[in-house]
C-alpha cells in the first residue's frame, strides 16, 4: 500500500474538501442574502411607485466632496431607489467603499438618504462628535465651530466653504440640529442634495421619515442662500 497517497487522500477528505465546500456554503448564502435584500428594497420601491435600479454607478458624478464620498476606494451605489412624495424627489441606496487590499477588502457600508436641492451648494457636513475626534482635530481635521460651545461639542462640521456653512447652519438649523432624533445621523450636502447616512445596509421602512427629516431641514435654509447659488443675490 502507498502510504503517501494514501495520506495525501486523507487529507483531501478530512481537511482541504470540508473547507471548500464550507466556502462555497458561505458564499451561496451570501448571495441568497444579498439577493433578499435586493429583492426586498424592489418590491418596496414597486409598492410605492418608484424607479429601482440595482447598481446605478453614475451617481458618483452626483455625490462628491465630502465623506463618506471621498473614502476608501471602489465606491459601489447598489439598491437605488429614486423617492418622490410630490414635494421633493431624491435617491435611497446602499453605498459602499473598499478598505485594505483589493484581495482581502473589507466593505464599509451606509444606507444615504437624500432629497433635490433648488441650486448646488458648496459640499458640507455634519456628523456627531467622536471621542477621538480631539486628537484629531489638534492634528488639523477640520472642525468649523460656532459661538453655541454646546453645539460645537455635540456636531463636527466640515465644508469647502466656511462662509456658506455659516449660511446655511443659523441659529434656528442649529437647534434643529440638537433635537434628540437628529443628533445620531450624520448629514450632508454634496451637489444639489442634501443626504442623511446611516450606518449599515439599506433600511426601506427608513426611507420616508428620513425623507421628511431632509425636507424639514431643506426648509429651514433661508432664501438668500438660494439667491446666491443662483448668482442672483
Amino acid at each position: 500500500m502507498n502510504w503517501e497517497l494514501l495520506g495525501v487522500f486523507l487529507l483531501l477528505v478530512l481537511v482541504v474538501i470540508p473547507v471548500i465546500a464550507g466556502g462555497f456554503v458561505l458564499l451561496l448564502r451570501t448571495f441568497r442574502t444579498e439577493d433578499r435584500r435586493r429583492r426586498r428594497a424592489r418590491e418596496y420601491a414597486g409598492r410605492s411607485g418608484w424607479a429601482f435600479a440595482p447598481s446605478q454607478p453614475e451617481l458618483r458624478a452626483e455625490y462628491f466632496g465630502i465623506p463618506p464620498f471621498t473614502s476608501g476606494t471602489r465606491p459601489q451605489f447598489d439598491d437605488v431607489i429614486h423617492h418622490t412624495d410630490g414635494r421633493y424627489q431624491g435617491h435611497s441606496f446602499d453605498f459602499s467603499f473598499g478598505i485594505g487590499p483589493k484581495n482581502r477588502e473589507y466593505r464599509h457600508y451606509q444606507h444615504v438618504v437624500s432629497v433635490l436641492l433648488p441650486a448646488t451648494l458648496p459640499p458640507m457636513s455634519l456628523r456627531p462628535q467622536y471621542a477621538t475626534d480631539s486628537l484629531g482635530i489638534a492634528l488639523g481635521l477640520q472642525d468649523i465651530r460656532f459661538e453655541s460651545e454646546e453645539f460645537n461639542q455635540m456636531w463636527l462640521v466640515r465644508g469647502a466653504s466656511a462662509a456658506a456653512v455659516y449660511d446655511v447652519l443659523h441659529p434656528r438649523a442649529m437647534n434643529w440640529f440638537m433635537e434628540p432624533r437628529n443628533r445620531n445621523l450624520t448629514f450632508g450636502i454634496s451637489g444639489r442634495y442634501l443626504f442623511v447616512c446611516i450606518p449599515g445596509r439599506q433600511q426601506v421602512e427608513r426611507i420616508p421619515d428620513v425623507a421628511n427629516r431632509l425636507v424639514e431641514f431643506a426648509h429651514l435654509i433661508p432664501s438668500f442662500v438660494w439667491d446666491k447659488a443662483r448668482g442672483t443675490g
